[in-house]
Formats: structure tokens, C-alpha cells, sequence
């Protein structure tokens, strides 16, 4: 009898959520990202997104749960309610001191989004290929064992282009991956690897007490110096060791015409800056340059003439940045480098590298060119000892010592205290309205330029879309509105879902509705009640969409990641068995499309 009137329960309780699909967007905060921490270890956090429901009387929340070096999330704690906008939109900012916390957002108590991030130290590295790291999956790299999931970075690939870098919302991953494809691919926007920058994250956090630290990569393998200041300027830059532009031919089928790589390479670390450093702020410019312009066989065209020469081009490139960033005291540290294969340790280089770095905010970084300091053993020996796997890259090596890992004490034992930190900055705030059929969003005036779209900054806006206003008579999926200030920054809007979905429209009846509400995608789980196992079945509205598939207990908590990977569009089906034992009868099936979410009940009966 007892388990009769449990199964009626059970159905009424389905049987209630039948026609009322709900969905909510979570945009910020960015998961997996890491925000700049002030001199005071805090940092103004934004969440901002929106619920697609058939009623807005409902109470949306958010809470803040610390999360470990491993992962393991703490006690939920109070829950904070959401103002609603007419369409659903909600937007709040909050003050968090440094760590590594879960944000999520509740619907009716119910955890229905959540993302990661962070509060630390957010670097930019520019350089050669000591720097940038080496292209092979079979490159020796530091163990990730021991890594805190809080040393990030984005696997986005911005190489030899010219685009903004767009946001990276679902780019963000932990450099302690064990995916060793993850590990030997791209560290954005143009990094190769994760290099030295997990074992150097890792160092400055265990020094800070547990900081988070994202690291976006824009160095270009082989770079001289001349090059760097000619792509400031914006004029042709010939690479040292092709003798054509840079970057010309380097992506199959791509142009040829070589005014349309100008401005690189420097302006992938001036995109990026004005992408990832506007939306997470930044400590400071990392710079490891110098092995071209020491090279004997390279053209002394494409090479600095002097050590001043060197320094004024340096100087130059960091001046330009900062004026690009509309931050004068953007913090570089300066390493000394110039040993290669091609040639020994180099004294005009270095003396041009020493020069450029005469104190704040210009900062000495690493001297890698010495095993200790700036004298005695250098690091060119060879042998199965050695620092350099080709007498000119860094790596982890057989034998005792580990060049990468070695590279990260070094650029540790050169980065001090937190100096002129540079905050994210503010993210678009719009407001809605509606006549009729028609539905306006409103983004803050001032910006020079504005895209709508649910793409990118790079891509053409849609129809609707002008200066800061954005009107709108169909049914539109993921919205965002990129903003560019006066400076050259971008400011990017929580995704929306702007047209006729059950949040925005009048004299809604389930019943007598035929068009699907929910925006772009419909989840179903059978059987449901289930006894073992059960099906999950879903649509992807758009092409390499990211999904992460999770099944959920009552207070949040993750008993299974189905799927986390970019998905094609169309229907998708998993079979999710051997949930833990512990988990109680009634469960989540938790679906994340880009930056959407949307959540069903499970009931497991049988037990």
C-alpha cells in the first residue's frame, strides 16, 4: 500500500511540471574564470543571466559556496534573492574576497545553473617561443599532479588572427587536466601547451595562500624584437626566419595578402588585453623575447642594431599596449634571454632587456639564460642533464633536471608583491522593454561601437540591432550585446533570449500553445521514475555548442558528469547508469547548452 501511494505522489509531482518548461542562463560569472583581485584581495563580481518560465512569481536566488583545490565544494550557506525584470533578466554585482567559489542559481530552491570562478591573479605573456611554448603532443611537459583546478586559462585559438578574442564563456579550463591533448594544445590565445604556467600558477598560489591564477598566452614562435614594434605600429613585419610577413601562409586556404596579417604579432596580445583583460582585469604582462635577435644566421634587417635599439623598440611595444589597454601603469616583467642553438649568450640583448626594465612598472623578470641568477653556469649545456631539449627550448627531461619546471622557479623567484593591479571592468547592464510585438533591449550609451549577436564581436550583427539599441518581432536565442568603449575595450552582455518564450508574452495558455518554449533546446529523461538506469535525451540548437551534462541531488551536489564537450547541432541521447548509492529518490538531470540551462526531476523507486 505504502508504495502504491508513493508511486501516485510520484506521478502528481511529474505530472505538475508537464507544460511548464523552464530555463535559465547563467553568463556571469564565466566559468571557470579567474576576476583580478585588488591590493585589498577582493574583487567586484557580476552575476547576470535569465529565466525563461511561463510565471515570473517565482523566487530566483543565488549563493556562494567555496570550493577546494580539488574540487570539493563547501556547505551551501544562505541563499540570495534575485530581482526579476520583465523578461527575466536578472543582474547583481558583489564584493569577493580572494578564493576559488561555485556560484549557483536557484529556482524555487532548486540549483539550476552554476559556475565556477575565481578571485586571484590574471597574467598575459608575450614573447617567442620560449613563451609561447612548442607545437608537439609529444613534447615533455611538468607532471599536472598537484595542480589546483584554480590555474586556468582558455583552450580559444586566436593564432596568426587579427579577431577579438570573444569572451572565452565556454573556452575556460583547469591546467591540471590529465587530457594530455588538452595539456599539449592550445593555452589561448595563440600559447602552444600548458608549458611552464601550471607548475608557475601553482607556485604563486601556494605563496599567496591559495590564489587563483589564469594565464592567456600571445607569443609568437621565432619573433624578433623589430617585428614586435613593427606590428605596434601597425606596417608590414617581416618574420626573421621567413623573411615574409608574419603569419603569411601560416593557416591553409587562408589569405595571401599580406596588409591583412599587419599589426601581428603584436595585435593578438592587444586583442586579447582588450577582450580577456577588460572582462578579468589584470596583474601583469609576463615577457620572455630575445633568442631571434641574438641568432647569428638571422638578417641584422630583422634584428635590433644595438641595446638601445633594443630597449627603445621594447619600450615602445609596452607603451603601445598600455595606451591600447588605457592602463599607463599595465605592469610588464622583463626577462633576460638570448641563448639559442644558433647562437651563445648575446650581450647587447640582454643589456637592451636590462635597460627596458629600470623599475615600476617596467620590473626585471627571469634571467634564463644563467641556471642561478645572473652568473656562473648558463643553461646550454648539453647532455642527458640538460635544461634545453634542443639546446633551445625548455623541457622536462629525463634525466634530473626539468627545464620547465625550472622556468617556473625562475619567473616565480621574479614576481613579487602585487603591484598596480588593473580591475576587470563593468559588464553591460540592459534594460527590456515591450509594445506590442515588439521587444527592446537598451545597452548603456557611450560605446563607439556595438554588435548584436549571439556570436562574437568578429561576426555580423543581426537585423534589429542599432548603436545601443536593439528591437526585436521574432523569437532570437542568446543575444548579447558587444560594446566597445572609447579606449578600445570590450564589454560584453549576459546572453538573452529576446521574443516570443513563455517570460515575455501576454495571455499565455499551455493548452492552446503548439510553438516550442523552451529556447532552443527540449530535455526528456525515461523511464521516469526509473529503477537502475535511465535515458536522457536532448536537442542542440547550434554547431559546436558547448553541453555539459550533469545529474544532480537535491542540494546540488554533482553524482555524475554525463557529458562535457562541444556538441553538433541536432538530437543526442545517453544512457547514465552505476549512479552512486548514496544518492537519495529524488534526483536532477541538470542540461547546459552554451550558456542555458535547463533542469529535469528524476524519481528512482526500487531501493
Amino acid at each position: 500500500m505504502n508504495s502504491f501511494i508513493k508511486w501516485i505522489v510520484v506521478c502528481a509531482c511529474l505530472l505538475t511540471n508537464i507544460g511548464h518548461a523552464q530555463t535559465v542562463t547563467l553568463s556571469y560569472p564565466i566559468n571557470n574564470s579567474v576576476i583580478q583581485r585588488s591590493t585589498l584581495n577582493s574583487a567586484t563580481a557580476t552575476i547576470a543571466g535569465q529565466l525563461i518560465h511561463n510565471t515570473l512569481a517565482v523566487t530566483m536566488s543565488y549563493r556562494i559556496r567555496a570550493v577546494s583545490a580539488t574540487g570539493v565544494v563547501g556547505a551551501a550557506g544562505p541563499a540570495t534573492n534575485l530581482s526579476l525584470a520583465a523578461n527575466g533578466m536578472y543582474y547583481t554585482t558583489l564584493t569577493v574576497n580572494k578564493g576559488w567559489y561555485l556560484c549557483e542559481i536557484l529556482l524555487n530552491g532548486i540549483p539550476y545553473a552554476s559556475a565556477k570562478f575565481g578571485i586571484g591573479d590574471v597574467f598575459f605573456i608575450a614573447g617567442q617561443s620560449n613563451a609561447q611554448g612548442i607545437v608537439d603532443d609529444a613534447y615533455p611537459l611538468p607532471t599536472s599532479a598537484g595542480i589546483p583546478e584554480w590555474i586556468v586559462g582558455t583552450f580559444h585559438d586566436y593564432t596568426c588572427s587579427r579577431h577579438i578574442p570573444g569572451g572565452a564563456f565556454n573556452g575556460m579550463f583547469s591546467l591540471n587536466t590529465p587530457d594530455e591533448a588538452k595539456r599539449h594544445g592550445r593555452l589561448g590565445p595563440s600559447g602552444n601547451g600548458i608549458w611552464a604556467y601550471a607548475t608557475l600558477g601553482k607556485l604563486i598560489s601556494n605563496a599567496t595562500g591559495g590564489t587563483p591564477v589564469a594565464f592567456f598566452n600571445a607569443s609568437t614562435a621565432g619573433s624578433s624584437i623589430t617585428e614586435w614594434k613593427q606590428g605596434a605600429d601597425g606596417v608590414e613585419a617581416k618574420h626573421p626566419y621567413t623573411g615574409a610577413q608574419v603569419c603569411l601562409g601560416y593557416v591553409a586556404g587562408a589569405s595571401i595578402n599580406p596588409t591583412d596579417y599587419y599589426g601581428l604579432p603584436y595585435t593578438t596580445l592587444k586583442n586579447a588585453l582588450n577582450s580577456y583583460g577588460s572582462l578579468f582585469g589584470v596583474r601583469a604582462v609576463l615577457w620572455h623575447q630575445g633568442e631571434a635577435d641574438a641568432d647569428l644566421n638571422v638578417n641584422p634587417i630583422y634584428k635590433a642594431t644595438s641595446a638601445a635599439d633594443y630597449q627603445t623598440k621594447l619600450q615602445a611595444v609596452i607603451a603601445k599596449s598600455r595606451a591600447d589597454f588605457g592602463a599607463p601603469n599595465l605592469t610588464w616583467y622583463i626577462s633576460k634571454a638570448s641563448i639559442s642553438k644558433w647562437g651563445p649568450l648575446n650581450g647587447t640583448v640582454r643589456t637592451g632587456q636590462a635597460n627596458a626594465a629600470p623599475g615600476v612598472p617596467n620590473l626585471s623578470g627571469p634571467d634564463t639564460d644563467y641556471v642561478i641568477g645572473s652568473s656562473g653556469a648558463m643553461t646550454n649545456i648539453v647532455g642527458v642533464n640538460r635544461y634545453r631539449g634542443d639546446t633551445t627550448h625548455f623541457y622536462e627531461g629525463p634525466g634530473s633536471i626539468k627545464g620547465l619546471t625550472w622556468l617556473a622557479n625562475k619567473w616565480f623567484a621574479s614576481i613579487g608583491a602585487l603591484i598596480n593591479p588593473i580591475a576587470a571592468s563593468w559588464v553591460p547592464q540592459l534594460t527590456y522593454s515591450k509594445n506590442g510585438e515588439l521587444r527592446t533591449l537598451t545597452a548603456p550609451g557611450g560605446g563607439v561601437q556595438y554588435v548584436w549577436n549571439s556570436t562574437s564581436m568578429n561576426s555580423p550583427g543581426v537585423p534589429g540591432g542599432n548603436a545601443s539599441v536593439y528591437i526585436a518581432d521574432g523569437k532570437h536565442l542568446g543575444i548579447k550585446c558587444h560594446m566597445k568603449d572609447v579606449t578600445g575595450n570590450w564589454h560584453i552582455s549576459a546572453a538573452l533570449n529576446v521574443g516570443k518564450y513563455e517570460s515575455q508574452r501576454e495571455g499565455y495558455e499551455i493548452e492552446n500553445d503548439k510553438e516550442p518554449e523552451l529556447p532552443g533546446f527540449e530535455l526528456t529523461a525515461y523511464p521516469n521514475p526509473f529503477t537502475s538506469s535511465f535515458t536522457i535525451a536532448f536537442d542542440v540548437p547550434e554547431e559546436n555548442s558547448h553541453v555539459r551534462l550533469e545529474v544532480i541531488d537535491t542540494h546540488g551536489k554533482i553524482l555524475k558528469t554525463v557529458v562535457n564537450n562541444p556538441h553538433a547541432k541536432g538530437k543526442w541521447e545517453y544512457e547514465v547508469t552505476e549512479l552512486p548509492d548514496t544518492s537519495g529518490e529524488i534526483l536532477f538531470c541538470r542540461l547546459k547548452v552554451n550558456e542555458s540551462y535547463t533542469v529535469r526531476k528524476l524519481v528512482r523507486v526500487g531501493r
